[in-house]
């Protein structure tokens, strides 16, 4: 893998502070009543680790502001028992497409398989994983590029007596070949189609994927398609699948979607979606842009491309660096891709 990257999460610098502030107050109102020395000459404050770690106010300078505790003394992210296994993420490079692998403690998912012709890639990267626990196969709306592979996903299971839990979709109908496809995979692999609604949530291993989006009222597929949170410890990634901005404007409104680590970005970098309000909300640190190499639509477009810029996230495309992946252990993220980029990541598709 080209590119490894170690980062820190910001939100535990909030916390971390919160606590040694507390303890810098007890400290001195004990001192002050005469009832503790300090004998080593030190003022009172714990050391604290020679990791670094990037808190909201230092790491951006794009107006983050830490979020309110509003929990009344119950435990923060930050105090709760780190996940005790990783959490894997890999954006496929499926052209201009979407496909997405997550796997933590020994359990497996995928979000959309990109095209029909994608079925043998997604089979043979499953394969060379040694999958044996699909716990979902999930579909964020059924345009080809993003159901197409999954029927790839859900042949490997049935060939290989991998485990499949269920098949989440944002409709159980629609007439593609691409659709049909699908389906006859997930009856052949015994798994019954599930359309969650806004708010369910799911486990993986010890990650968290949840629901935040789902139109029933969109004009659109697209629009009406799953929008995800996954939470992983203190990271976060949010998979908007083909989503516009008259989509993303419910999404301003959740909290949980403030300052998230990894967004997937909407529609291939189409300017139709990734609008400036939405990009303030979710500020993420990193974006990820799956299309093809000079594919016929131009994506990802100069306007989406100029909105990352100035919100300031650190930019992978797939078009250009391969498999874009990351590792979460619940606090640091590593970031990798298959190699160098073979263009300027900030040029528009042609």
């Amino acid at each position: 893998m080209f590119g490894a990257v170690r980062t820190h999460n910001r939100r535990r610098g909030h916390a971390r502070s919160v606590w040694l502030l507390a303890i810098v107050l007890v400290v001195a109102a004990v001192v002050g009543a005469g009832c503790l020395r300090l004998s080593d000459g030190s003022n009172g404050t714990p050391k604290t680790s020679q990791t670094q770690t990037t808190t909201s106010a230092d790491n951006d300078g794009a107006g983050r502001t830490p979020p309110t505790d509003d929990s009344a003394g119950l435990p923060t992210n930050s105090e709760a028992a780190a996940p005790a296994d990783d959490l894997t993420v890999v954006f496929l490079d499926v052209g201009q497409a979407n496909a997405a692998y997550l796997e933590c403690g020994g359990q497996a998912a995928l979000i959309d398989g990109g095209n029909r012709g994608d079925s043998s890639l997604v089979y043979s990267f499953l394969r060379r994983r040694g999958v044996d626990y699909l716990r979902y196969v999930i579909n964020t709306h059924p345009d080809e590029d993003h159901v197409g592979g999954l029927a790839g996903a859900l042949q490997y299971a049935a060939q290989t007596d991998a485990r499949v839990d269920a098949c989440l979709c944002s409709t159980t109908e629609y007439g593609t070949k691409a659709w049909a496809n699908f389906v006859s995979a997930a009856d052949a692999a015994g798994v019954a189609l599930t359309v969650p609604a806004r708010g369910a949530t799911f486990q993986l291993g010890d990650a968290t994927i949840q629901v935040v989006g789902h139109m029933t009222t969109g004009t659109t597929e697209d629009d009406n398609g799953l929008v995800l949170l996954v939470t992983h410890g203190d990271n976060t990634f949010l998979f908007t699948g083909d989503i516009s901005t008259a989509a993303e404007a419910p999404l301003v409104n959740d909290a949980a979607l403030a300052d998230i680590d990894v967004l997937s970005v909407a529609h291939h970098g189409s300017n139709t979606s990734t609008g400036y309000v939405f990009l303030r909300h979710t500020n993420p640190r990193y974006a990820v842009i799956s299309c093809g190499r000079n594919n016929q639509y131009g994506h990802p477009t100069e306007a989406v491309l100029s909105r990352l810029r100035d919100q300031g996230a650190t930019l992978y495309r797939c078009d250009l660096q391969g498999d874009v992946s990351f590792v979460s252990d619940g606090a640091e993220l590593t970031a990798t891709c298959d190699h160098a980029a073979t263009g300027d990541l900030y040029a528009p598709g042609r």
